[in-house]
């Protein structure tokens, strides 16, 4: 790539859908080009609106990396016009290429401004892989407009119906709506330090789009009409600008959701404890109906029961995580 005759870097074609010659876009290709396993794509029209999704904060969750190279593909393929700049990411590499939730830490653990600042010697993976993509989001965010910046955080559960977004104020919910599903709030003042609780308090609309069980491959095509329906919800495409299949998709997953749709307030999260050997009861799903005392699984104290009634969000069953499950209430 070169600009004003000076080479500035290279940019696989892949990578690089489209590029104007705007001054902003050309530092940040110049950026993600150095970052390019990172970058899953790449497409700027005009600095107006950004949408940046982000996929892999947890290396086992990789729907949403499939999601977005269809997405970039359809693109490249059918010369689309995006009246935006769109921008996929690849979260935590390294664990995606183990194929682990994490390496040392959970990195959607790690957003907060004591950890970012942490001086140490003994450096954590997870927290370097972290510190590579804030520089690239902040960096993004720089060059762009910021009021109208979205970032939308792809992710899976371990168990099954886990379709469902996760906001932060009243603004991200509207937009989380669009997709019709049920919208998860208070989530975000009970645990900290995750990606999309960070950028929101920065000021920068953050949504968290659980698009199903890890390993289904209805996640992807979920993921996928995420990825679409929010560029129509913030008016960079016209919805006949979607592909025939993706929209096939999205009334299959607005059926599915249909049930549980609706706005949740997270009331409890059960936190396990460091050698508390927690076990999940087996067969539990998202939005299952629970009673207060219910016996919803066991630790080394013996059973563990619900404090109270509601209905049980991502109970855990894979054996990396520190909550074991959510209970919420619409």
């Amino acid at each position: 790539m070169v600009e004003d005759k000076l080479f500035i870097g290279i940019v696989q074609k892949q990578n690089l859908i489209q590029y104007e010659t705007i001054k902003e876009d050309a530092v940040i290709t110049k950026n993600l080009s150095q970052n390019y396993e990172r970058v899953i794509g790449n497409y700027h029209s005009n600095n107006e609106k950004t949408i940046i999704f982000i996929s892999a904060i947890h290396g086992n969750e990789n729907s949403g990396v499939i999601a977005l190279k269809r997405f970039f593909k359809d693109v490249e393929n059918t010369n689309i016009k995006i009246g935006g700049t769109v921008i996929g990411l690849i979260g935590n590499l390294n664990a995606l290429k183990n194929n682990n939730r994490y390496i040392n830490t959970d990195m959607n653990r790690l957003w907060t401004d004591r950890v970012i600042q942490l001086k140490s010697k003994k450096e954590n993976e997870d927290r370097q892989e972290m510190l590579v993509l804030k520089n690239l989001i902040d960096t993004i965010i720089t060059l762009k407009k910021k009021k109208n910046i979205l970032i939308i955080d792809l992710h899976n559960t371990s168990s099954p119906n886990g379709v469902f977004t996760i906001v932060n104020n009243k603004t991200e919910q509207q937009i989380a709506e669009h997709l019709q599903i049920p919208v998860i709030s208070d989530l975000f003042s009970k645990v900290h330090g995750s990606l999309a609780e960070y950028y929101s308090s920065k000021k920068v609309s953050s949504i968290v789009f659980e698009g199903g069980a890890i390993g289904d491959p209805a996640s992807i095509n979920n993921h996928e009409v995420g990825i679409w329906k929010m560029l129509e919800k913030r008016g960079f495409i016209q919805k006949e600008n979607i592909p025939e299949r993706v929209l096939k998709n999205s009334q299959i997953m607005s059926n599915f959701s249909k049930k549980n749709k609706g706005n949740y307030s997270v009331k409890y999260i059960h936190k396990i404890k460091k050698n508390s050997d927690f076990l999940m009861h087996p067969n539990m799903s998202n939005f299952e109906k629970i009673k207060k005392g219910q016996i919803i699984g066991n630790d080394i104290n013996g059973p563990v029961k619900s404090p109270l009634e509601g209905h049980l969000l991502m109970p855990l069953y894979q054996k990396q995580g520190n909550e074991g499950f959510y209970i919420v209430k619409k």
